[in-house]
């Protein structure tokens, strides 16, 4: 074992071992790592690096392990290190295309995955992370991080790059637009955003553009005077005006009927709102937050999107990655919600055991937390056992989604065989993209018949529990009740040949 390099002492954040026995991944993480900042000692096999931590002389704060090196010893070396020095943080060095190497590693104790081919910056923030977390003096002193945003959303690179870009724009006065799937977190960082402003103690007003009926949204948003219309028994204050001083988060823009976007547009730029009903415009103080799963962009080519209100809301956008994509906080928000679970339900399960894992970290998860707490409970709540249990993908694969398919695929068989049973199939014409059509249709109204049973025939929760927009549902609902009454609903344009 041996430096990299030969010359005077220096201070240094930490000592690092790094067990790697490639000549040319060993310069690549000497040119990345600062000698300022670390000392770095290399072993080349698995037995000169538990030789090196025994040695007397060799306090290392960390430990880099390639556990695709031929002398590593892989796996098995990480888990003699945690054996002998469970306090001792080993950072595990693997390709990214291994997602089982991966699930051996976090079960072997690793403190976090480095993915190969090495990212700029990836390896030296992993390593900082690590060394904070062993020395609460630095992790005192160094606590510029957004503590707040990384335990609600993770301990990534990405949303401690998420938290600067939000340090950057909130004591600012300009608009920002959250983009990603539903359940990244959106909300989460319009609060902070509120929460870090010039304003925290104003109003946080959240309007959901998809969860309120068309009908209904202009007075939820401008309010509405007595008398204006029918049923306005009383002056509303809308959600703009309560916004006053504070943070107006638009979620779901992108459903914002045309109509009403030109309204929120002159609101923005006048700084001033009209009621329904009302003569005089009210003055308003407001901090525009949007949020939107959809890609406005592309409603904006479609014309279904004002290109001047897109340019109002988005003068600082913010795109937030999937969990898929970031596994570390995918498996650290697994686990917390495993341990709320537990408090709970009064279980008091470790962790995951390896099958879970795997599924947490090979799942394309696109209800993102939402879909993953949802398993997660579930399969807390319903596993039995020893009190050490770990959740196993026998339980951890029962969510909704999965019982709801088994219920309906037998029936979707059936459909199949009475559409190619149809009369067409005399004219030798079974067109497959008509059959999948009808099927995919027939399909949509059992999910929904489903949820809605379960919900109490709530269409707004059904909404947000299939993670579609109250308008998406809606309509769906109206084929659901034409299909069953017989009234007119979409069909599939089949042949019909007389016999």
């Amino acid at each position: 074992m041996s430096d990299q390099q030969a010359g005077p002492a220096r201070t240094t954040a930490g000592r690092v071992l790094v067990v790697e026995g490639q000549a040319a991944l060993r310069d690549t993480i000497w040119a990345a790592c600062p000698a300022e900042a670390w000392e770095l000692c290399f072993a080349a096999s698995a037995t000169e690096a538990l030789n090196g931590v025994e040695a007397a002389n060799a306090l290392f704060d960390l430990v880099v392990v390639d556990v695709d090196a031929p002398e590593a010893f892989g796996v098995d070396l990480l888990g003699r290190l945690r054996a002998k020095h469970p306090t001792l943080p080993v950072l595990a060095l693997v390709a990214a295309e291994d997602a089982g190497r991966i699930v051996e590693c976090v079960k072997a104790g690793a403190y976090d995955c480095i993915l190969k081919p090495l990212q700029e910056g990836g390896l030296t923030v992993a390593m900082d992370r690590a060394l904070e977390e062993r020395n609460p003096l630095r992790r005192c002193a160094s606590a510029t991080g957004d503590v707040e945003l990384a335990a609600s959303m993770g301990p990534s690179r990405f949303v401690a790059d998420l938290g600067d870009q939000i340090a950057q724009v909130a004591p600012t006065r300009m608009a920002v637009l959250v983009q990603g799937e539903t359940g990244t977190g959106k909300e989460i960082v319009a609060r902070r955003i509120h929460a870090l402003s010039g304003r925290p103690g104003g109003p946080f007003v959240a309007v959901d553009a998809g969860a309120i009926p068309e009908t209904l949204l202009e007075g939820e948003l401008f309010g509405f005077k007595k008398g204006s219309f029918t049923g306005a028994t009383a002056d509303r204050e809308g959600k703009i005006v309560a916004a006053h001083g504070g943070t107006l988060f638009f979620d779901e823009i992108g459903n914002l009927p045309l109509h009403l976007q030109v309204k929120l547009l002159r609101v923005l730029q006048e700084r001033e709102v009209t009621p329904i009903g009302a003569s005089k415009a009210i003055p308003v103080d407001i901090r525009v937050v949007s949020a939107t799963n959809a890609c406005l962009e592309e409603k904006v080519r479609k014309k279904e999107f004002r290109a001047d209100l897109f340019h109002r809301i988005a003068e600082f956008p913010i795109l937030i990655s999937p969990l898929r994509e970031r596994v570390e906080d995918l498996l650290f928000l697994a686990l917390r919600f495993l341990k709320e679970a537990c408090g709970e339900f009064g279980k008091a399960f470790r962790g995951f055991g390896d099958a879970a894992l795997q599924e947490l970290i090979e799942g394309s998860w696109s209800g993102n937390a939402r879909e993953i707490r949802s398993v997660v409970r579930r399969a807390a709540l319903v596993g039995g056992g020893r009190v050490e249990w770990l959740v196993s993908r026998s339980t951890l694969s029962q969510s909704a989604s999965h019982v709801c398919v088994r219920h309906i695929q037998g029936g979707a068989v059936l459909m199949a065989e009475t559409v190619i049973r149809d009369e067409s199939i005399r004219d030798g014409n079974v067109p497959l993209r008509e059959i999948r059509g009808h099927l995919v249709r027939e399909i949509d109204r059992e999910i929904l018949r489903l949820v809605m049973a379960r919900v109490s025939d709530n269409l707004s929760q059904a909404a947000r529990v299939l993670g579609v927009d109250y308008k998406t549902a809606h309509t769906k609902m109206k084929e659901l009740k034409a299909h069953n009454t017989g009234g007119v609903a979409p069909q599939p344009n089949r042949r019909h040949v007389s016999a």
